[in-house]
Order: structure tokens, then sequence, then C-alpha cells
């Protein structure tokens, strides 16, 4: 018996004490969370190092237990098994292994993370940090080449262009990436503690605020939506949950008083306001070609993905072949002949996963939301993030196919799996959110 211990022990001690799975499970994170919207591969070799970590700790604890998120995960990996299930009646073989193997970060991540154990505090918190500086940089970053390039991009901006954004992403995940910044600045806010050093509160306020004016100077339409649908969501939660009805009436008045001020202040704004009331005065132009008409483009994709699931409506016509038959539907709807570029995606994850997958992608989409919305909470700050994630995602959906791209499935996994695994207090050791949620209410 003493042998088979000393021989245990040995093994233990084969590596140094700090190099344990969740370590390098927090570094992993760390690194894809800070380039998240810079380096594609970044997040692809994240995706397989949380893996690896997932069966190192798991072998070496002998235990596979998700905890409380465990029908979380299940949800998320059922829309890879979906798209897996879904070659049944697929006849594009090449677009259906594509769309099964980007749809992987929905089956990796979530196990991975919902095997691994809780972060401590300091670990948890710096994946805020560093997404809250990683997206402030870039974003001033993109306002100098904004304003180095000003009278063009404002041109560009009035004949329905966006303004160009540094990393590799779409202005669209851009501005979904900067509304979740806001919100975790929010989070660090009302924080009862500090974690790093004195005054980090405010540190995050400052950071919040630049963010969101950057977000109105930027002009994504999506990532203005699904702020204004976040924060709005969240102040009637707020209400309903503290009974502050003085604070809550004066954040009601500024979230609506804000857009209007942001438009008549912000030319950038005022400029992308004007050309979207002008692209819908122009969708029933015969001779206006529907390439420079971005709004009415989508309202027409729209259309012809919602005709496709109901001639479909119960498998759905299949990932692989739904590009072709939104061409074709898209001739048939006669919106072809307004122009020879016509949009062969959804942009819209709801009509996507409706047109490709029928009913079922429906209701697994439905109980993705609903699984992680209704994870037992007690306090105002973890639903400040919970539900704040859940309508950024659901808003985005509208206007972007967001599981159908790594960029947004990668995001969706790792963020909703780290709200719903909150490190405890170092007061009283009692869950950080509730404490702080006191504090929101006045309550020692």
């Amino acid at each position: 018996m003493k042998e088979r211990t000393t021989a245990t022990s040995d093994l233990s001690h084969r590596f140094p004490s700090w190099l344990t799975p969740q370590n390098v499970a927090w570094f992993i994170l760390l690194v894809c969370i800070g380039l998240l919207n810079v380096s594609k591969a970044t997040s692809s070799i994240a995706t397989g190092g949380l893996a690896a970590m997932m069966l190192w700790y798991g072998l070496q604890n002998r235990a596979w237990n998700l905890g409380k998120v465990r029908w979380v995960v299940w949800a998320m990996v059922a829309i890879w098994l979906l798209a897996v299930i879904a070659a049944g009646w697929t006849s594009d073989t090449g677009r259906w292994i594509k769309d099964v193997r980007e749809k992987l970060p929905l089956l990796v991540i979530p196990l991975a993370l919902g095997v691994l154990p809780v972060f401590p505090r300091k670990q948890w918190m710096s994946f805020l940090w560093i997404f809250i500086l990683s997206q402030l940089v870039l974003a001033v970053i993109s306002l100098i080449l904004f304003f180095a390039d000003y009278e063009e991009l404002m041109i560009q901006i009035s004949y329905n262009g966006n303004v160009p954004v540094a990393g590799s992403l779409s202005h669209i995940y851009f501005g979904l990436y900067l509304v979740l910044a806001c919100l975790m600045a929010a989070y660090l806010f009302f924080q009862p503690v500090y974690t790093f050093f004195k005054g980090e509160k405010w540190w995050a306020l400052g950071f919040g605020v630049i963010l969101v004016v950057l977000l109105h100077v930027f002009t994504s339409r999506t990532g203005l939506l699904a702020f204004y649908a976040t924060a709005g969501v969240l102040i009637f939660f707020y209400l309903f949950y503290t009974r502050a009805y003085k604070i809550g009436a004066i954040a009601l008045v500024v979230i609506v008083a804000l857009p209007i001020i942001a438009v008549k202040t912000i030319p950038s704004l005022q400029t992308r306001w004007e050309v979207t009331l002008w692209d819908l005065r122009e969708r029933n132009n015969p001779t206006r070609d529907l390439a420079d008409l971005s709004v009415t483009m989508r309202l027409a994709t729209w259309q012809t993905a919602w005709e496709i699931y109901a001639e479909n409506y119960l498998l759905g016509v299949g990932k692989g072949d739904l590009p072709a038959e939104m061409e074709e539907q898209f001739q048939v709807n006669g919106w072809g002949e307004r122009t020879a570029r016509p949009m062969l995606d959804p942009h819209n994850q709801y009509l996507s996963s409706a047109a490709s997958t029928g009913v079922m992608g429906i209701i697994v989409l439905i109980l993705g939301f609903l699984t992680f919305l209704m994870v037992k909470n007690d306090s105002f700050l973890v639903y400040l993030l919970v539900w704040g994630l859940a309508v950024l995602m659901a808003t985005g959906m509208l206007f972007e196919s967001l599981l159908e791209r790594q960029a947004g499935m990668i995001f969706w996994a790792i963020f909703a799996l780290l709200f719903l695994k909150i490190p405890p207090s170092p007061l009283n050791n009692k869950p950080e959110s509730h404490i702080a949620s006191d504090w929101i209410k006045g309550e020692e």
C-alpha cells in the first residue's frame, strides 16, 4: 500500500503545481478572448486546446460532472448534432461537411467549460478586463483610421457603405462585441469590491462610456439595435428586481433620449440614419439595384428564406443546399431582375435554421436560449450578464446568422458558459453577484 501511495505521489508531482488543466485553460481562454476579433486561427487553436484540457482534467479527476450548466451544454451540442443529422436530406456533401466542421466549437467549447471547474476570482475577472481592453484598443485604432480618411469614409457611408474597423471581423460582429464590452464594464462598475486595483470600477465606467460613444460613431445598425434592446430589457429588469422606480425612470429617459441626441450630434450616425430612410424609400423603385440598398436587400433575402421554409417546414432543405435554393427562389420572386449580386445567406439565424433544418432547427435554437435563461440565479448582477448576453444574441441573430459563423459560435459558447459559472466572492464566501446586488438595493 505504501509503495502504491508513493507512486501516485510521484505522478502528481511530475508537473509544477501551477501547471494544471484549469490554469492552462485560463491562459488559452485569455489569449483567445483578447484576440477574438483579430485572429481566426487563434480561435481554432483555442478550441482544440480546451478540448485537450477537458480530457486532461477528466482523466486526472476521474470525473466529468457538468453541474448546473449541463442542460445549457447539451442544448449547444444539440445544434451541432442537428447539423450532423441534416446529412440525411442534404445533397451538397461538400457544404454539409464544411458546416459540420465550422460548428465544432458548439460541441467542444461547451463540454470543455462545462467540465472544467469554476475559475478563481482573479482569473475569471481577467477575462472581462482583457475583452474590454482589446475592444477599446481596436475601437481607438478604428477611430484613428476613420478620421485619417474622414471625408472619403463619410461619402462611403452616404452610399450605404460601412466604416472599416480594425481586426479580421465585419462591422456587424464588431458592433456586437462592443455592446458586450459595455455590458461587462457595467458589471465591473457595480462590483462592491475591487479585484486588481482600487478605483477599477471607475476605470470600467470610463471605458464603458467611451465604447458607447464609439459604437455610435461607427454606425453599426445591428450593434446599435442590440445595445438599445439590451439596455431597455435590463432597465425593466432592474425596475422589477429592485423596485427603484426613480432611478429606473431616469434610466429610461436617458435610454430614450440618447439615440435622439446621438443622431443630432454625431455626423456619421446622422448620415447613416438618413441613408437608411432613403434605402427604405427606394425599396419599390424597380430601377434601383438592390446591391445599393442594404436594408432592402436584407428584407428581400428574409422573404426568400421564409418562402423556402414555408415549402419545407418539416425538415428544411438542408444546410448544404440552402444557397442554391435561395438563388432559385430569389429569381422566382423577381428580385433577381433588380440585381446580379443576390444574398445567398438569409443573414438571419432564425430563418437560416428554419429554412435549412425546418421545425427541428427552430426548436433546438429556442431550447438553447431557454436552457441558458432558466439556470437559477439570485442576483441582479448575474442577470445583468446572462440576460444581457441573451438579448444581445437574440437581437444580433435577427440581422446575422451568428451561429453559422465561428466568430459568433465561439463568442456565444465561451461567454454563455463563463457567465453561468461565476466564482465565489472573498466576502463571506458568498457569490459576489449576490453581495453586489444587495449593495445595488442599498441593503447592509
